[in-house]
């Protein structure tokens, strides 16, 4: 992503959550932002890769279902 492609937002989370989240952002020589950043892009790409395995999933069900029907249609 370009610098120029960011956007500052603001969230309202529970005291607690965002204390733990400032532990786990210093443990790692983070910024709070950067750990939250850091956790939106895993999401977004664990996200995306369900999709695509979904998707594989439904054109495999297709084809099986091609094939079978195909399989009725020699016999």
């Amino acid at each position: 992503m370009m610098q120029d492609e960011y956007e500052k937002i603001s969230l309202r989370v529970p005291k607690q959550l965002k204390a733990w989240a400032n532990d786990i952002a210093d443990e790692n020589c983070q910024t709070l932002s950067g750990y939250i950043m850091k956790l939106l892009l895993e999401e977004r790409k664990r996200l995306e890769q369900k999709r695509l395995e979904q998707q594989r999933a439904q054109q495999l069900r297709t084809f099986a279902t091609f094939e079978e029907q195909n399989h009725c249609l020699r016999s």
